[in-house]
């Protein structure tokens, strides 16, 4: 980049009052103080410097049918993957393939994970032959199969301190929970092993997604096929028996509007269970029903920190919730007049504010509405009690027009 380039007139993205917004023009800033440490190392979680460097390494190819999942060890050098084809690979981190686990699976594989400190040589799948399946790559066996779901399973997930522990989520509502250092407790007509069942709870009890937190591992996350993301505290539960009244998924076959499964106990301990919801979903749910959509949770994520859960709603946007927040849905604000208790609006702005500010304008009158959002954003990290820079922000959402940018409390 030279010096003679219009950093404040870019096509492409805005840029930061100093050049593009890599590390070095970070760390300028916060040695003048105009970032804060907490935002510097959130801005230097995801730079323009990284944006640049990223481009293809390697492309992964053995496979012969759709890839469905991914997964990596917990040091970030192996890559095991399932596919359609009824397999998992496991790949190096110079893209070659080292395994080839025939898993026995009749069905797509949605869901795969190495087992935490197995040195890498358990791997735990899931299928929509309803099995979850724990392969020994070591010996090149399968030592266990698992067939308590009675429709597809779609995602498995460990706990990072647990070697033992796993649990798998299923269309049928239900999630189960598997420790090794048990005998099997389930058997053809029951299973014992039930951590949470959805089916007396909603009409569409379908799981997709589910999250273990890395920090706080008694945790779970899981996505259903409505807008709530569910948060589930592992230690108010307790496993439950279910009596099994139809077969076993065998052969791949779904057996979707039925779980097959009769609760022996229905009752969930008080505060077991917390919801995140986008504010104007569930106002929504119900028109969206009625033209034949539907919002339906399809991944969970935790940070790395386990303080967010990132949300993937089918059909509408990505959101982030903060587990540590207590707002919940419909929450009521008491507006007061200012007092010098509040901070004072400021109406001069500073140099680089002034700057991003202009340069939002530019993009607003242009019509490149998220340009604008994005930088008025960035204005408001170095003013942020000027109100005029919120009222213009406010003004670039509207415009910008996105699904679900906007609702009425």
């Amino acid at each position: 980049m030279t010096l003679e380039r219009d950093i404040w007139n870019s096509p492409r993205t805005p840029f930061g009052p100093f050049g593009a917004r890599g590390s070095h023009s970070l760390a300028w800033e916060r040695e003048f103080s105009l970032l804060s440490p907490h935002q510097f190392r959130q801005q230097q979680q995801f730079t323009e410097d990284l944006i640049g460097r990223l481009g293809l390494a390697y492309e992964l190819k053995g496979h012969e049918g759709c890839v469905n999942c991914i997964s990596w060890n917990e040091e970030g050098t192996l890559l095991a993957s399932g596919s359609d084809d009824c397999k998992v690979r496991v790949w190096n981190d110079r893209g070659k393939c080292q395994h080839v686990v025939a898993t026995g699976h009749t069905g797509n594989i949605f869901g795969v994970k190495f087992l935490p400190c197995s040195s890498d040589n358990l791997i735990i799948s899931c299928s929509a032959d309803g099995t979850v399946r724990l392969h020994d790559l070591n010996f090149s066996e399968t030592t266990y199969i698992f067939t308590c779901h009675v429709n597809r399973a779609k995602r498995v997930v460990t706990a990072p301190d647990s070697p033992f522990l796993f649990w798998s989520a299923g269309e049928d509502g239900l999630v189960i929970q598997y420790d090794l250092r048990e005998p099997k407790r389930c058997d053809e007509h029951s299973c014992r092993n039930v951590l949470i069942n959805l089916n007396p709870y909603t009409s569409s009890p379908e799981l997709k997604s589910i999250a273990c937190n890395p920090v706080r591992t008694e945790l779970l996350a899981l996505g259903a096929t409505d807008c709530f993301t569910r948060l589930y505290d592992r230690r108010k539960l307790s496993l439950t028996t279910i009596t099994r009244h139809e077969p076993p998924l065998a052969n791949g076959f779904m057996r979707r509007h039925n779980t097959g499964y009769i609760a022996d106990d229905l009752v969930l301990p008080a505060g077991c269970v917390r919801y995140f919801v986008p504010g104007h979903l569930p106002m929504r749910e119900a028109e969206a029903r009625a033209q034949w959509k539907t919002f339906s949770v399809t991944d969970v994520r935790f940070s790395a920190d386990g303080a967010y859960i990132l949300s993937n709603i089918g059909g509408e946007q990505v959101y982030l919730f903060d587990v540590n927040s207590q707002d919940r849905v419909g929450k009521s604000f008491n507006v007061q007049p200012a007092s010098s208790h509040h901070w004072k609006n400021v109406t001069v702005l500073s140099g680089p504010a002034q700057a991003l500010k202009d340069t939002a304008n530019t993009f607003y009158h242009k019509k490149a509405f998220p340009h604008a959002v994005y930088t008025y954003d960035r204005a408001i990290q170095y003013c942020p009690q000027a109100s005029v820079l919120y009222a213009n922000r406010s003004a670039a959402l509207m415009c910008r027009n996105w699904d679900g940018g906007m609702f009425q409390l």
